[in-house]
C-alpha cells in the first residue's frame, strides 16, 4: 500500500496535527497519510515493535488502535472527508508487515 501510494503521488509524510478530541487536545504527527485505490484517505503509522506470533500482532494492533482512531477522527474533521481505515506498518531492516485496522469509532 505504501509503495503504491508513493508511486501514485497520493501521499503526505509527517502530517502535523493539533485538534480538540472531546475534552482533550490531540497533538502529534501522522507518519504517512495516503489515498488508497478507491481515492479514500488512510492513516499509516510506522512501528518498530517486533511481533513474534499472531497473538503478539493482535495485541500490538489492539494497543495502537485508539491512536489510529484518534488520528482518523482528526483527519476526517480537518479534511472534511472520511478516512477509510488505518494501517500499522511494523518496519524492520529485514522486512515489513502491514496490518489494516478498521476505524469504526471515528
Amino acid at each position: 500500500m505504501v509503495r503504491a501510494a508513493v508511486e501514485a503521488g497520493a501521499y503526505w509524510r509527517e502530517v502535523y496535527l493539533v485538534v480538540r478530541d472531546g475534552d482533550r487536545v490531540l497533538e502529534g504527527y501522522i507518519d504517512l497519510l495516503v489515498r488508497d485505490d478507491d481515492r479514500k484517505l488512510v492513516v499509516v503509522d510506522y512501528k518498530t515493535d517486533r511481533a513474534q506470533t499472531s497473538s503478539d500482532l493482535d495485541s500490538k494492533t489492539a494497543h495502537y488502535r485508539p491512536q489510529l482512531a484518534a488520528y482518523g477522527r482528526a483527519v476526517a474533521s480537518v479534511a472534511q472527508e472520511p478516512v477509510s481505515r488505518g494501517a500499522l506498518v511494523f518496519a524492520h531492516a529485514d522486512a515489513a508487515q502491514q496490518v489494516d485496522v478498521p476505524l469504526d469509532d471515528h
